[in-house]
């Protein structure tokens, strides 16, 4: 019997393990004007974090090349759980080009380029979340 409830225990610990791979919270670093960062926060809105990994799942990832990729805004950086259940880091450096479409760059090695509509919805609430932080500040 007592088998039975420990073996009950580890699948429900798994399973468990296997639906939270989604970040708990993402912290944001705001570049200058230089590229060097100088302020950080803390996005941890649920939704708003649901909404970034839907983005980052969706897109089409290339190998990163030399080229320049725009203005460096930010560096979205956040902890996860893989199905092999490591913990595993990722961050994302946050380019903005002249047509205001976001390029993300994932851990240095690869790169997309955002729609604008996917743009537009990343910035609004990566710029929310960095205005909340100033007006509470």
């Amino acid at each position: 019997m007592l088998k039975k409830i420990i073996i009950i225990s580890f699948a429900l610990i798994f399973l468990c393990a296997g639906c939270s791979n989604n970040a708990k919270k993402i912290i944001l670093e705001i570049a200058d004007e230089n590229g060097n960062f100088k302020e950080s926060l803390e996005i941890l809105d649920k939704d708003q974090i649901s909404i970034i990994n839907k983005i980052l799942n969706k897109v089409k990832w290339e190998e990163k090349s030399e080229e320049s990729f725009g203005l460096l805004k930010y560096r979205m950086s956040f902890d996860f759980i893989d199905p092999d259940k490591e913990l595993k880091s990722s961050y994302y450096l946050i380019y903005l080009d002249s047509n205001e479409q976001i390029i993300l760059i994932e851990n240095d090695v690869k790169y997309t380029k955002l729609s604008k509509e996917e743009s537009k919805e990343l910035l609004d609430i990566l710029q929310m979340n960095n205005l909340k932080e100033n007006t509470t500040n």
